[in-house]
């Protein structure tokens, strides 16, 4: 537990060192026609948050749906491809609730913060990928519904899964390194450091 602590500190003692660097480098008035720090560090959008939330939630769910899919095609005897057309069918489902949430992002474009938008630019190419590979499946498993050609269906499966982990992990990834910033802005403000800028 003791560890956990250390590894977290390090963590945020870290991220600090390369905020501060990336600042000094580049300081606000060098990125001319961007947004300056102090508007990246206004309020984060609560609807933004919750979106991305979903979207990771969802991302895990489509990620089940495809271990799933590929654990019914371990047995060949007891393929079912009706089955298999369920999990397609819930991964199709939370595939399009996603590719919703994004579009609901990019339509409430600046009223995110700039990591938000970077989370959101990083899914994107992503989300549109597992939309495809989705859908080749479905239609793959529409023309062949026997075990024959379940090893196309497999890769799919492999497909999806690792596009789905890709997309849940980014957003989870930019929320840990979002609350890591919060974290740090509170121990500076508890031990009276000032932010330089």
């Amino acid at each position: 537990m003791q560890t956990n602590s250390i590894r977290k500190a390090l963590w945020v003692a870290m991220s600090a060192c390369v905020a501060a660097v990336l600042l000094a480098a580049c300081p606000p008035s060098s990125f001319a026609g961007t947004p300056t720090m102090a508007a990246s560090r206004g309020k984060v959008s609560e609807e933004t948050s919750r979106l991305l939330e979903q979207v990771q939630v969802d991302a895990y769910k489509v990620q089940k749906d495809a271990d799933q899919l590929n654990s019914c095609m371990m047995e060949p005897n007891l393929y079912d491809w009706q089955l298999d057309g369920y999990y397609l069918d819930q991964a199709r489902y939370r595939v399009n609730a996603m590719d919703a949430m994004l579009n609901q992002l990019r339509e409430n474009r600046g009223k995110e913060s700039i990591l938000q938008q970077k989370a959101i630019n990083r899914i994107a190419p992503t989300l549109v990928n597992l939309t495809d590979t989705t859908q080749l499946a479905i239609t793959s498993l529409n023309r062949n519904q026997s075990h024959l050609y379940a090893s196309q269906l497999k890769a799919y499966a492999k497909d999806m899964y690792t596009q789905a982990k890709l997309i849940g992990s980014s957003v989870g990834d930019f929320q840990h390194y979002s609350s890591d910033q919060k974290e740090l802005r509170q121990l500076k403000q508890k031990l009276h450091i000032k932010t330089t800028s």
